[in-house]
C-alpha cells in the first residue's frame, strides 16, 4: 500500500489542458502526493493518463465548465469527496490572461521547479504508430497536420491546400477532423508518436500543439487567434511560423 498522501483535483477541462497541468501534477507528486483527478469522459477515453505515474485514479465528471456547471455538478461532487483527502484542489481556469501552465500552478497552489510539459507514451503506442506508418508511409518523410479542430472551431483551418503547396510531393498524415488519420487510434498517445515521427508539423492550437510542446517538437506553422494566446508554447523557438487571425506571419 502506498504511503503517499492523497490529493483530490477537480479538473473538468480538455485533454490539452491536462497536458498543460503536468508541471503542477508533477510538483504535487514530488511533494509526496498521489492524485485522484476529476476529469471529463473524453480525458479518460483518450487514455492520455494511463501511464502517468502521478495518478491514483480518474473520477469521471461532466463536460461542463460553465458557472452553472461548477455550482450544480462539480463543486457538490468535489465537496462530497474532499473530506477523504489530505489536500483538495479545484481548478476553474477562468483567467484569460495568464499563460495556461502558470494559471494552473496558481490554482493548484504550487510552484513548479520548471514548466516543462509531459506526455506519457507507452511501448504499445510506439509500436502501433510504427506499424501504421509502415503501412501508409514506409520510410518516406511526411507532414503531420492537425488544423481542423472539432472542440474549438475558432482555431479551425482548412490547411491542406497550403500544406500541399508548401510541402509538395510529401505525404500528409492528418489527425484533424475527417483527416486520413482522424480517430484511427483508441489511445491518443499513438497520435502523438505519429507526430513525433513527422518531418514537418502544421498545427492549430489544440491538444496536438500541447503535445508537440511536451515532446519539444518543432512546429512549422502554428495557427492561433493571437500572438499572446495563453496556450502557446512557452518556448517560442519551437514555432517557426505563426498564422494569426487567418494571416501567415
Amino acid at each position: 500500500m502506498s504511503d503517499r498522501k492523497r490529493a483530490l483535483v477537480c479538473f473538468p477541462h480538455g485533454i490539452g489542458d491536462v497536458i498543460h497541468a503536468s508541471p503542477s501534477m508533477r510538483t504535487l507528486y514530488e511533494d509526496g502526493y498521489l492524485l485522484d483527478m476529476m476529469v471529463r469522459p473524453g480525458v479518460i477515453n483518450s487514455h492520455l493518463l494511463d501511464d502517468c505515474p502521478y495518478i491514483g485514479r480518474l473520477i469521471k465528471v461532466r463536460t461542463d465548465t460553465t458557472e452553472g456547471g461548477w455550482k450544480t455538478y462539480h463543486l457538490p461532487m468535489f465537496n462530497k469527496f474532499r473530506r477523504d483527502y489530505d489536500k483538495a484542489i479545484t481548478c476553474q481556469l477562468l483567467s484569460r490572461y495568464n499563460h495556461r501552465q502558470h494559471q494552473i500552478a496558481k490554482e493548484f497552489g504550487v510552484e513548479p521547479k520548471n514548466f516543462d510539459l509531459e506526455v506519457w507514451i507507452n511501448q504499445q503506442s510506439i509500436i502501433e504508430a510504427q506499424t501504421f506508418l509502415g503501412q501508409h508511409i514506409g520510410s518516406k518523410p511526411f507532414v503531420h497536420v492537425h488544423t481542423r479542430t472539432e472542440a474549438h472551431r475558432k482555431y479551425w483551418w482548412d490547411s491542406l491546400a497550403y500544406v500541399g503547396k508548401e510541402f509538395p510531393d510529401v505525404s500528409i498524415i492528418d489527425t484533424g477532423h475527417n483527416g486520413n488519420a482522424h480517430k484511427n487510434f483508441e489511445n491518443i498517445n499513438t497520435s502523438f508518436m505519429i507526430m513525433h515521427n513527422a518531418a514537418h508539423r502544421v498545427l492549430s492550437i489544440s491538444v496536438m500543439a500541447a503535445a508537440a510542446d511536451a515532446l519539444r517538437l518543432p512546429i512549422d506553422v502554428l495557427n492561433c487567434v493571437d500572438k499572446d494566446h495563453p496556450c502557446l508554447p512557452l518556448n517560442r523557438k519551437l514555432v517557426k511560423r505563426y498564422r494569426i487571425r487567418g494571416k501567415l506571419q
